[in-house]
């Protein structure tokens, strides 16, 4: 029988399931019939034999076999006159039998579930026949104390560990509870399953801001959102909301004596059980953390990001958003949310009104500004509600700054005894850039990237500058200057012409060409640079020894932790492998290396060790 159920039912969890009742007809037709042969045959048969039968017959083959070797023992009973009521007797003791044998069957393939439990919840919703199979299973408290004790296990030695990231255990997380309220609609297993996996969440640092951004992530601006995010959180929002106004609507439950579905607590119900009213995933999440503000905050650094990343004025997506948080953190909670939004709202009708008093549409004339070439949009923020910005300051092009001055009149025109502080590297610039044989544009690039490619400007003179030269110019911080210099470099705009100065690529396929040859030089000296001297062999040691830890500890992660993207292999080393500074392309390096070497698999942007 076990030997069956493994081989047959393993990881079979199609919906609806059907193998409960191919197992009651395999009891009864094979297993059965094999009994009763056995018991009535004259013949004598080893076991052998009968095992032999058993693995060559399919269970089709088992049934009509069995079945008609049944009916001819039936037959032949029927015309011995003496016997029959005493076979008659064993018949029927053989019927309880079967029951007691279908019964056995039915915990052989609940234990084959419970120890599939853990890839059944990752699969989800696919895994769903494996789900209802277990239904028929947890039907005592042994059976639940089982359950969930080896489940836990799982949870512990598969998922709740340092490599696995937040996004994963989350995304784990919003399975079981989506699995185990199809198992147990009244959330007694999943209280139970749930307390290690929500106290191990709330010990990382990033949980809240993952669920934030995957509540969010519609709302986020191009760009920004991550492949990891949990972007159904968005969609399960608003399907929880029903569930929440119920349980908020219906008082305290045990008076609730208008639920005609009530009943008891189960037995096995810890003392913080709290009956679930309906499916609410976010709802499930949120209560991880008690403090509301511990949400809030994280809510209006991610609305903040999404209403100044883009130069629109219309979002109402955000607006449908912040409605959905209100009904479960409160009006209060979420009134700085309320005031950001105004805020974008009136910026838009005093942005309008400012432009029109002050002539700067791009139809207006002016002697300082081209104004078909260079507008200025401005959104307005009260101080004291948005979340604290970076102000990385520097200098702006002039025709920027003197648009700004005279927006500013116009503000302190529009809004009497008040004054505007900019903040220049929260904005966002539509460059063009016209070179000798193309047009580049891009239509969201950052305030001091633009300020930087400005530079470059021939009419400034600007043909080369170095990361220094452009430090000092625009008053600018040196990393923030590598920062947008590497920006456009990625976009072929600028290239290094040596001595870390920089020029413009007006003539792509030259640069190409030139690239070429550097690749050429590269390659001659790194030829070269193997005959080295004795000092040089010494530093190869180390760094030998130092990569023989580092793959030591790859391979482990990707064992325990299964595919995993470069970024977080190095996230992870720099946690855990004390002395790891290893930069990313060193990082990509070593691991194509090491599937060069057969060692590692590169699939779908994630690394993991390499099949057999």
């Amino acid at each position: 029988m076990t030997t069956y159920i493994q081989e047959r039912f393993a990881r079979v969890w199609e919906s609806p399931s059907k193998v409960g009742h191919e197992l009651d007809d395999w009891v009864e037709h094979v297993l059965g019939g094999l009994v009763v042969d056995v018991l009535f045959s004259s013949k004598s048969t080893n076991e052998q034999d009968w095992t032999a039968r058993l693995k060559k017959l399919s269970p089709r083959e088992s049934f009509r076999a069995s079945r008609q070797s049944l009916d001819n023992r039936r037959k032949g009973a029927m015309e011995v006159d003496a016997g029959a009521g005493a076979e008659e007797v064993d018949l029927k003791r053989r019927q309880e039998d079967l029951e007691s044998w279908k019964k056995i069957a039915i915990g052989r393939l609940g234990r084959l579930r419970v120890g599939e439990l853990f890839d059944i919840v990752v699969e989800w919703p696919e895994s769903l026949g494996g789900v209802e199979d277990l239904k028929s299973y947890i039907t005592s408290p042994p059976t639940r104390l089982h359950l969930t004790t080896t489940f836990t296990s799982a949870l512990s030695s598969r998922l709740l560990h340092p490599a696995a990231a937040t996004s994963d255990i989350l995304r784990a997380y919003i399975s079981l509870i989506r699995a185990f309220t199809v198992l147990d609609p009244r959330g007694v297993l999943l209280d139970r399953v749930s307390r290690g996996i929500r106290r191990y969440l709330r010990d990382r640092d990033d949980t809240v801001r993952v669920i934030v951004r995957g509540i969010m992530s519609e709302s986020l601006p191009p760009g920004e959102g991550d492949p990891e995010e949990l972007g159904e959180l968005s969609k399960e929002l608003g399907r929880g909301i029903p569930a929440l106004m119920a349980q908020q609507g219906g008082g305290l439950e045990e008076l609730d004596y208008d639920d005609m579905t009530w009943a008891p607590d189960p037995v096995d119900a810890g003392p913080e059980f709290r009956r679930s009213k309906g499916l609410d995933v976010v709802g499930s999440l949120i209560s991880l953390w008690d403090s509301k503000e511990v949400w809030t905050k994280e809510i209006q650094a991610v609305l903040s990001s999404s209403l100044l990343g883009t130069d629109g004025w219309t979002f109402e997506k955000e607006i449908r958003t912040v409605e959905l948080l209100k009904l479960r953190f409160g009006e209060t909670a979420m009134q700085g949310c309320d005031v950001m939004l105004k805020d974008i709202s009136d910026s838009k009708r005093s942005n309008t009104a400012i432009r029109n008093n002050e002539e700067l549409g791009p139809h207006e004339s002016t002697d300082e500004v081209d104004l078909e070439k260079v507008q200025l949009h401005a959104k307005i923020l009260s101080r004291l509600f948005w979340p604290a910005m970076k102000e990385d300051e520097f200098k702006v092009p002039e025709e920027v700054e003197v648009l700004q001055k005279r927006y500013e009149h116009g503000f302190e025109n529009l809004k009497s005894k008040r004054k505007l502080t900019w903040l220049h590297s929260m904005g966002i610039v539509d460059v063009e850039l016209e070179l000798a044989d193309r047009i580049v544009r891009v239509p969201d690039a950052a305030t001091w990237q633009a300020a930087v490619i400005y530079e470059f400007d021939e009419d400034k003179g600007g043909a080369a500058w170095s990361i220094k030269d452009i430090s000092e110019r625009l008053d600018m911080e040196e990393s923030l200057a590598k920062r947008a210099v590497s920006f456009w470099c990625s976009k072929d705009v600028l290239r290094d012409a040596g001595d870390g100065v920089f020029v413009v690529v007006e003539n792509l396929a030259e640069y190409e060409e030139i690239l070429g040859r550097q690749q050429e030089a590269d390659g001659s000296e790194a030829m070269r640079s193997t005959t080295g001297g004795v000092e040089d062999e010494e530093i190869s040691e180390e760094k030998k020894k130092e990569q023989k830890t580092v793959e030591q500890f790859i391979v482990g992660l990707l064992t325990n932790q299964g595919a995993t993207s470069a970024e977080q292999i190095g996230t992870i080393l720099g946690m855990f492998l004390p002395g790891f500074n290893w930069g990313v392309d060193e990082l990509s390096d070593f691991l194509n290396m090491m599937r060069t070497g057969g060692k590692l698999d590169y699939e779908n942007g994630s690394w993991k060790i390499a099949s057999a």
